[in-house]
């Protein structure tokens, strides 16, 4: 038996919109050639008059990581961010973003990462 059914249809339309964090500063990076993991500093200043701590984030997991992913750094002073690039062979080159969030994830600087291919 064919049952025919007719009923009213609801369409909905969504907009959404999202920006690149603005880059404090990019560090240009040749591609590891070893088949070792490599390690990158990066000097990170707290701005604010009270001690904070900052947990560090990527877009590319898959090719970097952090010695530690929470870092607290006092009132005015600077900490040494530890990255650990992943070896890879690139044909083309990434480009990555490292995050440095307060504990409520918010996006406090960003720093870009060139990797050569």
């Amino acid at each position: 038996a064919v049952v025919s059914t007719q009923s009213t249809g609801e369409r909905w339309m969504v907009h959404t919109s999202a920006d690149l964090p603005v880059i404090s500063k990019t560090y240009d990076i040749p591609t590891c050639t070893t088949l070792t993991p490599t390690t990158k500093i990066i000097s990170f200043t707290n701005p604010y008059s009270a001690d904070k701590t900052f947990r560090l984030k990527t877009n590319r997991p898959d090719l970097v990581s952090f010695r530690d992913s929470e870092v607290a750094v006092p009132r005015g002073q600077s900490a040494n961010l530890s990255l650990i690039l992943t070896p890879l062979a690139l044909s083309h080159p990434a480009y990555i973003l490292v995050f440095v969030n307060d504990v409520n994830q918010k996006c406090e600087e960003c720093f870009a990462l060139r990797i050569a291919s």
